[in-house]
């Protein structure tokens, strides 16, 4: 529950870099759907970043892996990671970092990457992560925290998988990876997986996708996007019509390549936003509400030079979209008018792409995993205040 974001770079004393000199790249060609530019090109003033306890992981000699984040009802802080094959969970008190469930793997310690970690709208928290049964053979594994006690919802798939997601929506937890080079979508209800629609979605039937899909959900909000050799290369969007019990194919923006990388997420009015990567860094960030027939371009001020190859996009239940990317590990949201963040600087390595998560009453946060070189990583969690 693979999911989500801008101002003056920040220096702060966890090792961060400098933002990389590169020279300007030649700017994309317009798309004939993307209509308007929406940014009004003013950078607000730089936020506070207010660090949650010092840098944590699961064993004084362990070395934690990138994380997830989420945010509950009530504005606390999740986080999950991996670490020594276990998954870890932990909930900020406002004091300290608790562990609030044991390791949801403990009987096979053999997870891998980074874990999906979603709250459910009862305010059951969701874990989604990888299991290395042997080389090249990872399988899915799902877990629901919930009255002091794990459910395991069992692995989605048997076969092996790749690019895996897990994220809460109205219609049950639902998953996404690829497998056998397409992408498969199952929802988890009535105790079992099923397939959600028909369960398999390609933009051509002998499509091949080699790139992990994105997944965004908002209430009964599905949303899947993909890069797909068909064989020219494009970039596949479906939303989930819920009450047509049907994918709909939505016009995706244009110009992906061999080394794009597409980041989705969608609030709860519907509104999607994506953000395309290619081979000479950002493409575009768009945004499409509900009835729009035309992309719209959301500006970056900062990203003028094109020289990012990877984000994350996520949905803030109000209505703003998180946007982080790895020059040093920048973070920003949209309102829908404007950024109201410019790039701060939060991390090291520059390759890294932070994770994000928002919730009600403005509360805005940012994690990653590092530590100096040499050393094991810890996982550091920030707090961007208003």
């Amino acid at each position: 529950m693979r999911t989500v974001v801008l101002a003056s770079v920040v220096s702060l004393a966890l090792g961060c870099k400098g933002k990389e000199q590169k020279p300007a790249a030649a700017p994309p060609p317009a798309d004939a759907a993307v209509k308007k530019d929406t940014s009004t090109g003013a950078l607000p003033p730089p936020r506070t970043l207010v660090p949650l306890g010092e840098p944590f992981s699961a064993r004084e000699d362990g070395s934690a892996g990138q994380p997830a984040l989420a945010v509950t009802a009530d504005g606390a802080a999740l986080v999950a990671w991996v670490e020594g094959g276990g998954v870890h969970l932990r909930r900020w008190s406002g004091a300290g970092w608790d562990e609030i469930a044991p390791s949801p793997d403990q009987a096979t310690n053999r997870a891998v990457g980074e874990p999906s970690l979603a709250v459910e709208p009862d305010g059951a928290v969701l874990v989604g992560w990888l299991e290395r049964a042997k080389p090249e053979h990872d399988t899915l594994q799902v877990a629901r925290w919930k009255d002091g006690a794990w459910s395991p919802l069992g692995a989605p798939a048997t076969a092996p998988v790749s690019g895996a997601a897990v994220a809460a929506s109205a219609l049950g937890p639902v998953a996404v990876w690829v497998e056998a080079q397409t992408v498969q979508v199952r929802v988890h209800r009535d105790g079992a997986w099923a397939p959600l629609g028909d369960g398999t979605l390609r933009a051509t039937p002998d499509g091949l996708v080699g790139v992990a899909p994105a997944l965004a959900t908002a209430g009964d909000h599905v949303v899947v996007g993909w890069i797909e050799r068909t064989p020219a290369i494009v970039t596949s969007l479906r939303r989930w019509d819920a009450a047509a019990g049907a994918w709909v194919a939505v016009p995706p923006p244009e110009g992906a390549d061999a080394r794009s990388n597409v980041a989705v997420a969608v609030v709860p009015d519907g509104t999607i936003t994506v953000a395309l990567t290619y081979t000479v860094g950002l493409r575009q960030v768009v945004t499409r509400a509900p009835g729009d027939v035309d992309w719209k371009i959301i500006d970056v001020p900062e990203l003028a030079n094109g020289y990012v190859d990877r984000t994350r996009l996520a949905g803030v239940p109000d209505g703003r979209v998180l946007f982080s990317y790895p020059f040093g590990g920048r973070f920003a949201w949209w309102d829908g008018a404007t950024w109201i963040a410019t790039p701060v600087g939060v991390m090291a390595p520059s390759q890294v792409v932070p994770a994000a998560a928002g919730g009600a009453g403005g509360v805005v946060v940012v994690a990653w995993s590092a530590g100096p070189p040499g050393k094991p990583e810890r996982v550091r969690v920030l707090e961007v205040k208003k």
